[in-house]
């Protein structure tokens, strides 16, 4: 789940927000992250997606403390490549493209990615929990 402070965002970044918010609900693709929800209250955005404990790649990467095979790193490209032409073939350009927004579903690096960090939705939130579900 991402919050963000509505108070830290001006107008303009808002409406932009939104817009994004609605353009990433319509987006259904394998390997781009899935937004489940979306709802306000009088302080906070809240945006529930789908969970991805995996972490992004230069973290996973670091953490192994292993190279990763060329095979790897292809099957990895083949994912972010087939994601941006899907995106772009409905008329939505990510804008935020770079290795932290490109996550592993799981803490495997040879599972599948996913794509995150669209441009337009802030990144200074509050803070950033995970859903529990009770």
């Amino acid at each position: 789940m991402k919050i963000i402070y509505r108070l830290k965002i001006n107008e303009e970044l808002e409406e932009m927000m939104l817009e994004e918010i609605k353009n990433l609900k319509m987006i259904s693709h394998p390997n781009f992250i899935k937004i489940y929800k979306f709802f306000a209250e009088s302080k906070y955005y809240f945006i529930v997606s789908q969970l991805c404990p995996g972490g992004n790649i230069l973290t996973n990467i670091l953490n192994s403390g292993k190279m990763m095979s060329e095979l790897n790193i292809a099957y990895i490209m083949k994912q972010v490549l087939s994601t941006l032409y899907y995106c772009h073939q409905k008329n939505f350009v990510h804008g935020k493209i770079h290795i932290n927004n490109i996550i592993f579903q799981d803490d495997k690096l040879d599972t599948n990615i996913k794509i995150i960090g669209v441009g337009g939705i802030p990144n200074d939130y509050e803070n950033n929990r995970k859903l529990a579900i009770s």
